[in-house]
């Protein structure tokens, strides 16, 4: 009589396939590690575009810089704007702290998808001092070049009540 020889793989196909996804994970993570040094990190101005800037090892300014298109192509921006921003005092509750809501409307400027756009809300006291952050997302997954959308979202644990609130919006490009 003989014996068949058979492998885990075939008797145990999902762990091939766990295994291979492993390795992968662990791979794109070492790539990602590496492509995350020296990287452009973002800026903001009159908090609500974003501007390229570099980051240079042999000094501690960050400097804007252009950069240029490598075709005749148009290079593919974007440039967000805050049409509204609206915050509200919700109070103060001991488990929640003081509270605030915000809703408002963001633009797309820019000629290209804007993916993932989030609105960042820092709230100031009266003397300046900040007092809380919060951000929200947009409330559709993309804005097209021109195009207008909604957010909405709510603070807790603020310091204290504020008297005012400043945004600005970050967003992911379409490749």
């Amino acid at each position: 009589m003989v014996k068949e020889n058979k492998s885990w793989f075939k008797e145990y196909p999902i762990l091939s396939v766990i295994g291979g996804l492993g390795a992968l994970a662990i791979i794109l993570l070492f790539i990602s590690s590496l492509v995350g040094k020296n990287q452009t990190q973002p800026a903001y101005d009159n908090n609500t575009s974003y501007i390229p800037t570099e980051v240079r090892q042999d000094s501690n300014l960050i400097t804007p810089t252009k950069t240029q298109p490598d075709t005749v192509e148009e290079q593919k921006t974007i440039s967000l704007e805050i049409l509204q921003l609206d915050c509200t005092y919700d109070g103060y509750s001991e488990i929640l702290k003081h509270q605030a809501s915000f809703i408002g409307r963001v633009k797309n400027n820019g000629n290209t998808l804007a993916k993932f756009v989030q609105v960042h809300v820092d709230f100031f006291d009266k003397g300046g001092k900040l007092v809380g952050t919060e951000f929200a997302y947009a409330s559709g997954t993309d804005i097209p070049p021109d195009g207008i959308d909604s957010f909405k979202g709510h603070a807790i644990e603020l310091l204290s009540n504020f008297e005012k609130c400043v945004g600005h919006v970050i967003a992911s490009p379409i490749s």
